[in-house]
């Protein structure tokens, strides 16, 4: 069928796709960059966070009554600053990491990419009908499966983890806090790290299917290629027309040249080679023409007409035409067959005057 897609993307349409915001992304690669980066900045700064947040415990605990016991607003004041301080410190470099790593992940994926176009209201968003059928659709099928799978998949690990880790955290009890809270730390870092294997498999199989996806979207049917190129190139029709165009000037500024050669070289039927030589400006005869079959045969007839001597050398006029073009000097071991030509000519030329 015509309009089937089976055409690779053109790059055109990659930039314009692009342009629209229609890249190839995968939100469970952010979703698993992010989280691994979340866990990496709670295994570096849990110990700080955990210091932290117990010496704001212990000041509220031992000096919070004399500091922030009365009523009065001033205290209270106080208070939420101190709190507010004891949250940002904490918990912002964590934010912060997790916010760098999300720009990088998106920046990984698609690079740096600003499309107003994308986020343009569209009435078709707000419309009831095209929101049920985008919520019954076979992407929103897929998508779900996906989220249920991915679940699925980090309950069973967490399952799988926590029902032994429980188990060993009961004889853990009589010993001292510090080495309880490190073997806690570092049996939930280790968990997160297994959930974190599962979301980076996960990612890997949605981002060959995103491409499977982005690629069967991208394709094109045989006539919008021809349509681009038409739109891009030109009409192959219009640029052969405009060439041939091009070609009848051109060789009809080279016949201009003919009565100004000083002879012309043939072959005789299937070259014709005019040559001017002016030793004031040049070190050599120059092509100033040069054509096979019919323009061989319209050189001559221009040169007849305005008596430019005309000379027949087959091996000559067949290696002139293979090694110059129109302008070029001619190579230097042709000097001595073309200068007796010449000097044939020019001899003919003075007996005439006389």
């Amino acid at each position: 069928m015509a309009g089937e897609k089976t055409e690779k993307a053109t790059p055109k349409k990659r930039r314009d796709a692009r342009k629209e915001g229609n890249v190839l992304k995968s939100r469970e690669v952010n979703n698993s960059i992010t989280m691994i980066s979340a866990i990496l900045a709670m295994a570096l700064l849990w110990r700080y966070m955990f210091e932290y947040l117990l010496k704001f415990f212990v000041r509220i605990i031992t000096n919070g009554y004399q500091t922030f016991g009365s009523n009065d607003v001033a205290s209270l004041g106080g208070l939420t600053y101190v709190a507010l301080q004891t949250i940002f410190s904490v918990a912002g470099p964590l934010i912060l990491l997790i916010m760098v790593a999300g720009v990088a992940s998106n920046y990984l994926q698609v690079g740096f990419l600003f499309t107003p176009k994308a986020i343009m209201p569209k009435l078709n968003r707000i419309n009831m009908f095209s929101g049920l059928k985008r919520l019954f659709s076979v992407t929103t099928v897929q998508n779900l499966l996906k989220s249920l799978l991915k679940i699925g998949a980090c309950i069973l690990v967490a399952y799988t983890s926590f029902q032994p880790l429980i188990m060993k955290t009961v004889h853990t009890i009589d010993t001292d806090i510090y080495d309880s809270i490190n073997y806690g730390a570092s049996q939930m870092i280790n968990i997160a790290l297994k959930l974190c294997l599962i979301m980076v498999a996960i990612s890997l199989i949605d981002y060959v299917f995103q491409w499977f996806e982005n690629e069967k979207k991208l394709k094109m049917s045989k006539q919008e290629v021809k349509d681009e190129y038409k739109n891009t190139e030109g009409n192959p029709e219009i640029k052969s027309r405009i060439r041939n165009i091009q070609m009848q000037l051109a060789a009809s500024r080279m016949m201009q040249q003919v009565p100004e050669a000083d002879v012309i070289i043939t072959n005789p039927t299937h070259f014709a080679i005019a040559l001017k030589y002016d030793n004031k400006k040049n070190s050599a005869p120059i092509v100033v023409a040069k054509g096979a079959d019919h323009i061989a045969l319209r050189i001559k007839e221009i040169a007849k007409e305005n008596s430019v001597e005309i000379v027949e050398s087959k091996d000559l006029a067949r290696a002139l035409y293979s090694t110059t073009e129109l302008g070029d000097q001619i190579l230097p071991e042709f000097f001595t067959a073309v200068a007796e030509i010449l000097a044939h000519v020019y001899s003919l030329k003075k007996k005439r005057l006389y």
